[in-house]
């Protein structure tokens, strides 16, 4: 009788470290295939640091990237390639595009000038 060799499960959850424009890491944690982008949406903006001076108003003003490739809506993890590296922590940059008209009316005061430029800058 042949011996078989057991095969390497394939991934089911992947530990994510979810990275804000500034730097700073907004929370770290392990997340099933089947998660969806919404779901991990709604996670940012209740974990949304208060001091921060771009403020999501809602899941819609957030935008989700790994190496340069955004995490699409309506999706799940499992349907994104990820850039694994074995025992690694996969690191997701989280980007707050305000729509335009508060951009606009973000920049015309005397607030923080990223304020309205924060999204441009990081999707370059």
């Amino acid at each position: 009788m042949a011996e078989t060799t057991p095969q390497p499960q394939p991934q089911q959850q992947l530990e994510i470290r979810f990275r804000i424009y500034c730097g700073a890491d907004l929370f770290q944690g392990i997340f099933p295939l089947s998660t969806t982008i919404e779901s991990i949406k709604e996670r940012i903006m209740s974990e949304w640091p208060q001091d921060q001076s771009v403020q999501p108003t809602s899941v819609d003003d957030i935008r989700l990237m790994h190496a340069e490739n955004p995490l699409v809506s309506g999706r799940t993890l499992g349907e994104h390639r990820f850039l694994i590296i074995p025992g690694g922590v996969v690191t997701v940059l989280v980007i707050v595009q305000l729509p335009p008209e508060l951009r606009r009316r973000a920049v015309g005061t005397n607030q923080d000038s990223r304020i309205g430029c924060t999204a441009c800058c990081n999707l370059l």
